[in-house]
């Protein structure tokens, strides 16, 4: 290189033979001194206030067609009117030492500093975006009032990204307006391992010709990926728009400051250095040598967990290995509730099959590895179709929807009888606390039933409520109710093989642990008494319908730090006393709110989680006679529904956090930390 600054002073000497030697002399000066500088400097200086329009007088300019332009960030210059001695603008004097430094007199001539061209961020500072996982277009806005975007204008869009590779995984970023323009600028790939930890560039078009300016444009995970919901990290540098290849705007956050960009969603902004060796995040595999949950009880009671055909096709990071060392229950977490296999919440009519794919693979999945089989679930007033109970905008009748629930078990429970261990029949019928219904919301000509009693806490809104109660004989005995008891004998008499559960959450709650516990016992006697309980009924392989009607009470068991842990102790008694098993059916325990991104739990917090996940294992074995299944509800933080809020055993990096080995050791967690 010093070879080439040297021979480009030559030919510059050269080609100013007509000069007088003091102009060459200059002339040689100066584009040596310009040729050091540009080939020295990996980035160049920016002082220019972020945001600012660009003065087109003084705009850096290079000519992509000229062979002879090597320099890409060239000033333009007349050699000849730079060591003109008059020429106060440009000076080449010898004596300054910054010769590349434009003097201008600010009280003659105002002029205001201007983006230059945007340098790779390599190690720069830049804007770190932190989403709050769970929260769909989580991510960083700017108003195009900073930008100064007008009508009728074509501008290009171009910015770097970087994302931390745990959090990315299946995650791309979206770049978007957003109101009353609603149009996509920049839709990235999903971030693989072997990309995420590198800066990528990209360039869209926004083209504002006969349209209104939009209020922003944000910055976004991408929720059309395969994983929306992740909790992800990344961070974005030189923000740039330009208009007819003029910068007219740039952020490159060299300033630490977030400002003008604002959170889009719940996602927490800083400034930061993004560097691969700083930022990588821990590679996120599997331990297979922890020690595993379902031998540590497995004299006590099954541990299991939920997940998804799709989580054990992929397979991302051995997580299937972790499942079978860990568990020996199973739940599909999605894959084959009501909607899932019916047709869909907006299906009005009834299909002439369902869709059995889903559960079909969970069954399997099942079967090759020995786990234990839980059906989740039958009968729900949420995530159901609407030709079960409905016709278009009206309820079906008492007996059309009985038929329906009729039909829909039969090929559902009764396809996978022999196959499916267990089944949460009946989810959620109850009020969120188990408090009083309110009457007023009752179907007509149904009774109003005195406060305190199971049938007040009932959810008298539930579709399937309603439809029991169009056409019902209520002199007769007929309730809204109904639909829970016959729920319960559809799917004895199609899966008679299975273990019934009725499933639902705050069961800890006072008044809604008496609710479940009360009808339980109640519909139990009246299966007692009913003439399709013998041996003589339905399928001749499996008389035993001596058995209970509801043979199980799930206790969801989604707690949060300020769960009242007596009322759990108080639930697990008052259920051993229905003389139905207990399935705890969803365990896990969320610090809503509190985590901060990247969801790292405090030191405190996660004591705290793991005093009550030790305490709660304690009286699980305390119970253990009464208990037959306790199945978490998520692997880790990073895949749970409740990620972002911490509540599961496992960090987003798939590390054990002190929950994990307070449920290995509870009495010798509790010793630890009192």
């Amino acid at each position: 290189m010093k070879e080439m600054n040297a021979m480009n002073a030559l030919n510059a000497l050269k080609e100013m033979k007509a000069l007088n030697a003091l102009k060459a002399l200059k002339l040689i000066f100066l584009a040596i001194t310009l040729s050091l500088l540009f080939t020295s400097c990996g980035k160049p200086s920016d002082t220019t206030p972020k945001g600012t329009t660009p003065d087109t007088t003084h705009e850096t300019t290079t000519d992509p067609t000229d062979p002879t332009n090597a320099t890409t960030n060239e000033a333009t210059t007349d050699p000849t009117n730079t060591a003109d001695p008059t020429n106060t603008t440009n000076t080449t004097d010898p004596t300054n030492t910054n010769t590349s430094e434009t003097t201008t007199d600010p009280t003659t001539n105002p002029t205001t500093p201007h983006p230059t061209e945007p340098t790779p961020a390599l190690a720069s500072t830049s804007l770190k975006i932190e989403t709050m996982g769970n929260v769909q277009w989580d991510g960083v806005q700017i108003a195009t009032a900073e930008l100064g975007l007008e009508s009728e204008n074509v501008y290009e869009i171009s910015l770097e990204i970087f994302t931390a590779m745990a959090g990315s995984l299946d995650v791309g970023i979206l770049m978007q307006t957003n109101g009353p323009l609603w149009r996509h600028i920049i839709a990235t790939e999903f971030f693989e391992p072997d990309s995420a930890l590198e800066w990528h560039s990209y360039t869209g078009e926004l083209d504002l010709r006969g349209v209104d300016v939009p209020d922003s444009i944000q910055i976004v995970k991408n929720t059309s990926g395969p994983n929306p919901s992740a909790n992800t990290t990344f961070y974005i540098d030189n923000f740039t728009v330009r208009l007819d290849g003029e910068i007219v705007a740039l952020f490159s956050f060299e300033d630490g400051e977030t400002e003008p960009f604002s959170t889009a969603g719940t996602a927490v902004l800083t400034t930061a250095v993004a560097d691969p060796a700083a930022e990588r995040d821990p590679t996120p595999y599997w331990d297979l040598t922890l020690p595993s949950l379902a031998e540590r009880w497995a004299e006590h009671f099954i541990v299991g967990n939920a997940i998804d055909p799709r989580i054990i096709t992929n397979n991302q990071h051995g997580v299937v290995d972790m499942y079978l060392h860990q568990y020996g229950a199973v739940t599909a977490e999605n894959s084959m509730k009501v909607d899932a296999v019916s047709g869909g919440a907006n299906q009005r009519n009834r299909p002439a099959n369902l869709n059995l794919s889903g559960a079909r693979a969970m069954v399997e999945f099942a079967e090759q590895n020995n786990l234990y089989m839980v059906g989740h679930a039958l009968v729900w007033h949420s995530q159901s179709s609407q030709w079960l109970y409905r016709d278009g905008n009206n309820y079906l009748t008492r007996a059309e929807a009985m038929e329906n629930m009729r039909w829909f078990i039969e090929n559902y429970a009764g396809h996978f009888e022999g196959r499916i261990h267990a089944w949460d029949v009946v989810n959620e019928a109850f009020t969120d606390g188990g408090s009083a219904n309110v009457a007023s919301a009752s179907p007509d000509g149904s009774p109003v039933y005195p406060v305190g009693t199971w049938q007040r806490a009932l959810r008298n809104t539930s579709p399937w409520y309603i439809a029991f109660a169009n056409g019902a004989d209520f002199e007769a005995g007929e309730r809204a109710y109904d639909y829970i008891y016959y729920a319960y004998v559809f799917t004895r008499r199609y899966a008679p093989s299975a273990v019934l559960i009725y499933n639902d959450f705050n069961e800890e709650s006072p008044h809604k642990r008496n609710a479940m516990a009360s009808m339980t016992e109640e519909l139990n006697e009246r299966w007692r008494n009913d003439s399709e309980n013998n041996p003589a009924y339905g399928n001749p392989s499996h008389p035993e319908y001596d058995r209970l009607l509801i043979e199980a009470i799930g206790m969801q068991s989604h707690y949060n730090n300020s769960t009242n842990m007596d009322n759990v102790r108080a639930a697990l008694e008052r259920f051993a006393q229905t003389g139905a098993r207990i399935h705890v059916s969803e365990l896990d325990i969320h610090f809503g709110g509190m985590v901060p991104a990247p969801f790292t739990m405090t030191d405190l917090q996660a004591e705290r989680q793991a005093d009550m996940f030790a305490q709660l294992f304690t009286w699980y074995e305390e119970f253990s006679d009464y208990i037959d299944r306790v199945t978490l509800w998520g692997r880790e933080d990073y895949t749970s529904w409740r990620g972002s809020d911490a509540a599961t055993h496992f960090d987003r990096f798939y590390r054990p956090k002190p929950a994990f080995w307070a449920m290995h050791d509870p009495e010798g967690w509790r010793e630890r930390v009192t």
